[in-house]
């Protein structure tokens, strides 16, 4: 079960055709911390990354296959 106001808990997992989305750490108000996405081999040839930055979304770069980045 979801928690509120945020509804997400630890575990909580959305899954697309060609990613898994697994939100790994909460705080108390259920505000995701850190979120896994696993993407099926070749899933993201067709698409470009992007991240919230300074009120304006920008190309992300993303880390190497089994490494991990912090966004801000």
């Amino acid at each position: 079960m979801a928690t509120k106001p945020y509804g997400f808990s630890a575990g909580h997992e959305v899954v697309l055709d060609d990613v898994r989305i697994t939100v790994e750490q909460v705080n108390a108000d259920g505000q995701p911390l850190q979120i896994r996405f696993s993407f099926k081999p070749g899933a993201l040839s067709g698409y470009k990354v992007m991240r919230w930055q300074a009120e304006r979304f920008v190309a992300a770069t993303l880390p190497e296959i089994g490494t991990s980045i912090e966004i801000n």
